[in-house]
């Protein structure tokens, strides 16, 4: 298993990664609409033991879309209906591929299942103001902070993890992405390598979706020592914006 400071690193680098990503976008720069996203991405023993890949390198993958999905409360809000699930999975794939996660062919079989889910999960609030308590917490928390909630037992959390509380009481927009052992599922065993969640605060954007695949793809297949907190330049559907996304240390 990799140490502290190793994930640690992971972090960083995927900060970096996320400092040098340039989203392909061709509009006027007033078009350029920054959001925040959230990633945070889960390694289970098995998984720390799997090299990630690259495109020199890569790693072949069954893919499983688990398609759009909503949560949590009841959305009372009329919002504009999601893309085209084949979109999405056009999108998707096109950003594994980035990463060195090929889908399996005749000639290249899998090694790895990739199954991932997208769509909108809202607190279930029981009460008011702040004294209002979050009756699918731990649905909120895993899909905001994955299972990086030690700091959570303590009487003085750190500042990250306060901010996660807070975000756990708001709606978000998800991607959640678990990759799978191939070969042990071909034996009747599911054996998770690693999981991703990747959310951004708020249900009324509609096209949310290509900018959180981007945000997420640079971290999957290794951990990240906590939630990692960017700002991402928006992708308008049908464009193209020149932007940075800025990596922001809570």
């Amino acid at each position: 298993m990799k140490s502290k400071s190793t994930q640690a690193s992971a972090a960083a680098l995927f900060g970096a990664g996320l400092i040098g990503l340039t989203a392909l976008v061709a509009a006027t720069p007033a078009a350029a609409i920054e959001i925040r996203a959230d990633v945070v991405v889960d390694m289970t023993p098995m998984g720390e033991n799997v090299p990630k890949p690259t495109r020199e390198k890569p790693a072949y993958y069954l893919p499983v879309p688990g398609g759009y999905q909503e949560l949590g409360g009841i959305f009372r809000r009329k919002v504009p209906p999601p893309p085209p699930e084949a979109e999405i999975e056009e999108i998707f794939t096109r950003a594994l591929a980035e990463q060195g996660y090929l889908p399996a062919t005749a000639k290249t079989p899998p090694s790895l299942i990739i199954s991932y889910t997208w769509g909108r999960i809202l607190p279930i609030l029981v009460g008011r103001g702040k004294l209002a308590v979050v009756q699918n917490e731990a649905d909120m928390l895993s899909m905001v902070a994955g299972d990086k909630l030690d700091a959570r037992s303590t009487n003085h959390p750190s500042a990250w993890m306060s901010e996660i509380l807070t975000n756990e009481r708001r709606p978000q927009r998800f991607l959640k992405v678990m990759a799978f052992d191939y070969n042990a599922w071909k034996n009747h065993r599911t054996v998770l390598l690693w999981q991703a969640h990747v959310t951004t605060p708020g249900i009324l954007v509609t096209n949310i979706m290509p900018t959180l695949i981007e945000a997420a793809a640079p971290a999957l297949g290794s951990g990240t020592a906590r939630p990692i907190i960017a700002t991402v330049p928006f992708i308008p559907p049908g464009s193209v914006i020149a932007g940075t996304p800025r990596y922001k240390s809570p």
